[in-house]
């Protein structure tokens, strides 16, 4: 998906340099150069990328994933108007970052209005 005709997003593949992707928090820059791409392979998660279209470098990264929540963990106002399931389907996102040469620049949200755009178009008819 393109953004403006400098940016991107597109789902994480083994051509992106994922190396030199730096956001300031370890485990987040660990997650995406060594474990992303098994759990997109694993079908665990499905890591995202926001890239320069130019350079092709990650500018920041997002992951969505299946999960479900039980009705009592939902506020009483908005399990009563839900079918009584014992589980209800979400899409969780589990990672963010945005690499410390970039942030500050709105890349976050960016990238967190593209992830809640596409899981409403993932989403039945809600």
């Amino acid at each position: 998906m393109t953004i403006t005709s400098h940016l991107r997003i597109e789902p994480l593949n083994s051509k992106h340099d994922r190396k030199r992707f730096t956001s300031g928090a370890k485990e987040l820059d660990r997650y995406l150069q060594q474990q992303a791409g098994q759990d997109a392979k694993k079908y665990v998660a499905a890591p995202f990328v926001l890239l320069a279209s130019e350079t092709e470098q990650v500018i920041g990264y997002y992951t969505l994933s299946a999960f479900a929540v039980t009705p009592c963990e939902l506020p009483q106002e908005l399990s009563k108007k839900l079918p009584r399931y014992p589980l209800i389907p979400a899409t969780l996102l589990g990672r963010l970052a945005v690499d410390k040469e970039f942030q500050g620049r709105g890349y976050g949200e960016i990238l967190l209005v593209n992830a809640m755009r596409r899981t409403l178009e993932q989403a039945p008819n809600i």
